[in-house]
């Protein structure tokens, strides 16, 4: 560890943080409040609700007001909270109590800094990874005095508000990109974007040569491979855009049989079972030759140019279509659109040079739209990284200015190990209803 911060002393957990080692039976505290894991939030350690004592079999833990919850499994290291009342709390939480010469706030900082995760990876064990007071009890930190702690404290509140907030704005760019592009496609389909009164509307049937879907390989006798044709199936359309992640093939073979739905360049992709049904995609020279399942149906336009598919694509993402999308499906299983109900879709069908206007409005507003979006998770993933750089400045002495008044921290420390040594051994037991 680098030269401390005057003031400060190097410390272990265990010297400061004080557990709470009693359990109960919950039938001696009914309709008491109860947090388990499940109740509390990730990272924020806000309460998401609460369970009751009666409902409860197993020995649960007791804490105050002001003690300090730490869930002790890996997955939910993050859930971390200082309890607002007393209550009981499920036996994977380990509880710190509150006392005079220390502050639970702080510890809660520590707990959630950088080197302190890094202690628990490596102490934990078990086959649902999971820490112990003993194993984490010898995690060694810089101790500041406890006046300089409860500034830090309060640094770490204020510049965590700004950051929540700014986080919160962050995270509803999403809906405000997917509310401005349905604004979009609203103007450019009505005619306002390209200032037209009225556009013809027509059935997706009047200018469709085929529309059709694929089947199930199982169904044909043929199994995946890896390699050979390209095999779509409703994860691979998403909104606007081929998903290609998430890759399967076939043997050739299966096109003999199902020559009806080969996929060619500028045919329209439409999801039309289950819970993905509505997104839809155009298809281009990477899966030229391909061929789908049955939950994906091919619209093959009349006109093979990119403008004509470019446009039903968009339109079929508007709230219009969707909403006759969703309101046709049957729900038998799971959601399912026909292909005689694709063909009855009314869409606006105006002139090749409007589609094109209206083709290249669209894509250059959301390909603007798309930038701004990636900077925003950019700055989102950045607040992150900011918190965590703000909590290790905390424990380097660099967040708050150290005050020569302060008692030193290695005052404090010889105080609590004193009290410790002083106070008689808890006995551990089991309280049991009467």
């Amino acid at each position: 560890m680098s030269e401390l911060p005057k003031g400060w002393v190097e410390a272990e957990l265990g010297e400061v943080a004080v557990p709470r080692d009693e359990k109960v039976d919950p039938a001696s505290m009914p309709g008491a409040l109860f947090l388990g894991l499940e109740h509390i939030e990730a990272g924020t350690g806000r309460i998401l609700s609460h369970g009751l004592t009666d409902s409860l079999k197993s020995q649960v833990a007791l804490f105050e007001k002001g003690d300090l919850l730490f869930g002790r499994l890996r997955p939910y290291l993050q859930k971390i909270i200082v309890a607002d009342n007393s209550g009981a709390a499920s036996a994977e939480f380990i509880i710190f109590r509150d006392h005079k010469n220390g502050d639970t706030r702080f510890l809660k900082a520590l707990m959630k800094s950088p080197d302190f995760l890094v202690h628990t990876a490596r102490v934990s064990t078990g086959d649902r990874p999971r820490v112990s007071y003993q194993s984490i009890s010898r995690f060694r930190f810089p101790l500041p005095p406890l006046a300089e702690q409860k500034r830090i404290v309060a640094k770490l509140d204020a510049l965590s508000a700004r950051s929540a907030r700014a986080r919160k704005e962050l995270e509803s760019i999403d809906a405000l990109v997917a509310r401005y592009k349905q604004a979009m496609l609203s103007k450019a389909f009505s005619g306002e974007l390209t200032e037209e009164n009225r556009i013809n509307r027509i059935s997706i049937g009047d200018v469709a040569a085929k529309i059709t879907k694929g089947a199930s390989p199982k169904w044909q006798g043929f199994n995946y491979q890896n390699e050979g044709i390209r095999f779509i199936r409703s994860q691979n359309v998403g909104w606007g855009r081929l998903r290609l992640d998430d890759q399967a093939f076939l043997d050739p073979e299966f096109n003999l049989k199902q020559a009806n739905s080969i996929i060619e360049i500028n045919d329209v992709l439409l999801n039309i079972v289950g819970a993905s049904i509505g997104r839809t995609a155009v298809a281009d020279d990477t899966i030229m030759g391909a061929n789908c399942n049955q939950a994906v149906s091919v619209i093959k336009l009349t006109d093979k140019g990119p403008v004509s598919a470019k446009y039903l694509c968009w339109w079929l993402q508007t709230d219009e279509a969707q909403a006759a999308i969703t309101a046709g499906a049957v729900d038998v299983a799971r959601a399912n659109f026909s292909l005689a109900q694709i063909k009855k879709l009314s869409l606006p069908w105006p002139s090749d040079q409007k589609k094109r206007e209206i083709v290249r409005r669209i894509e250059s507003a959301f390909g603007k739209i798309d930038r701004l979006a990636g900077e925003a998770k950019r700055a989102l993933a950045l607040v992150g990284r900011l918190d965590e750089a703000v909590l290790a400045k905390a424990f380097r002495g660099e967040l708050v200015p150290q005050d020569p008044n302060d008692e030193p921290a290695s005052v404090l420390l010889e105080r609590i190990r004193a009290e410790r040594a002083a106070a008689p051994k808890p006995k551990r037991r089991l309280r049991r209803a009467p």
